[in-house]
């Protein structure tokens, strides 16, 4: 807003210096100040903005500790102690891809988006954001990187900002918050990265999906409902293919699930798409089965994807959802499913993990580092 206020007063400035002083009797020029609120009515579902909530705190702290746990009390011990000893939740597992996973929780929602619209606040669609709770439209590297509590585990050692379109319940306009986000960094399913699998980049920004999508085929994320029992019928494209499977019911955990490609041209980034320098791996030619990076893109980096969950409240409940960005109703609901990063790793503790989960293969669940260590 700050900016766009400047740029109008700039304009009218200029415009009272070029056309000098008004002539007697002349009217008063008018001026149109620039609205409190961005009407965004008729580009995507009603949202009631009085029901947004307010942002998190955040933590301020570097959250890290030892697995060793004393059995008696729970306490953190060291290697050798006395009734010292690691709980199995809390070893890695060997793994054919390595998987790192962190856990954040709800920062806020704002009408925002700091890598489609930089310095322009409130023209956006509404987003809900998890980790840096400082994240807005005049974000950049530095102060992503550089300040602002955050929701995920392990408070300011992982400032990163996820972000993606608001959950609205179309019964009352509600935006909903995710229970949680499940941020995945691990390995490939298409080909193994362990030996050539790079930190990702200081600065690093970029969208997976389309904003504006209309065909279901080309849906830029996936739903699925597990029931109340646990019943998994699998991932759909859409919203509206979710809730046909009949296991939406109350209790039940709704999914949202936002992945990223991975390889990426070692120089930009972003791109003027903001996709264009990070791609998906390509076709093997002397291997059928088998794929690659392409040469124009040939650095690997974790591939990563958000798993954003909603507690079902109601049997009907899935029926009612849309996404912010779901512009046609008249469309399937999720049909513009998308998500953006921005990259905000303390980089000592993002190599821990590179190191000690993605290279050494290894599973290692959520928010275990690989190194007898973990978030918190």
């Amino acid at each position: 807003m700050r900016l766009a206020i400047a740029a109008l007063l700039g304009a009218i400035f200029s415009a009272c210096a070029l056309a000098g002083p008004p002539s007697p009797g002349a009217p008063e020029p008018t001026i149109v100040p620039m609205p409190a609120v961005v009407d965004h009515s008729g580009i995507g579902p009603m949202i009631d903005r009085a029901l947004i909530p307010p942002a998190a705190s955040g933590s301020a702290e570097r959250r890290v500790r030892s697995v060793w746990r004393n059995r008696g009390n729970g306490a953190d011990c060291r290697q050798g102690d006395d009734n010292c000893a690691i709980a199995p939740a809390f070893e890695t597992v060997p793994s054919h891809l390595g998987a790192f996973r962190v856990v954040c929780g709800f920062a806020k929602m704002a009408y925002d988006d700091p890598i489609v619209f930089p310095g322009r606040p409130g023209v956006s669609h509404l987003h809900t954001f998890t980790g840096n709770v400082n994240v807005d439209a005049f974000s950049t590297v530095e102060s992503i990187a550089g300040s602002g509590n955050s929701t995920c585990v392990g408070g300011t050692l992982n400032r990163s900002s996820y972000w993606f379109p608001t959950m609205i319940d179309t019964a009352n306009g509600k935006p909903l918050v995710p229970t949680t986000n499940v941020v995945y960094y691990k390995g490939s399913y298409e080909f193994d990265i362990s030996k050539t699998v790079r930190t990702l980049p200081a600065g690093l920004r970029m969208v997976s999906g389309n904003a504006k999508n209309t065909d279901p085929n080309k849906v830029g994320a996936r739903y699925v409902c597990i029931g109340p029992k646990h019943e998994n019928p699998g991932w759909k494209t859409t919203i509206t293919a979710a809730y046909a499977d009949g296991t939406c019911k109350v209790g039940g955990d709704f999914i949202m699930e936002v992945g990223f490609p991975f390889c990426w041209d070692g120089v930009n980034l972003d791109s003027p798409n903001h996709a264009a320098h990070i791609v998906g791996a390509e076709q093997d030619r002397t291997a059928p089965f088998a794929k690659h990076c392409p040469a124009t893109h040939p650095v690997t980096l974790p591939v990563i994807s958000y798993n954003i969950h909603y507690l079902i409240t109601d049997n009907e409940a899935v029926g009612r959802w849309r996404l912010s960005s779901d512009v046609d109703p008249s469309l399937p609901a999720g049909i513009s499913g998308h998500g953006d990063y921005f990259l905000g790793w303390d980089e000592e503790t993002m190599q821990t993990w590179i190191d000690g989960c993605l290279r050494a293969k290894k599973d290692c669940h959520a928010d275990l580092l690989g190194n007898k260590t973990m978030l918190f």
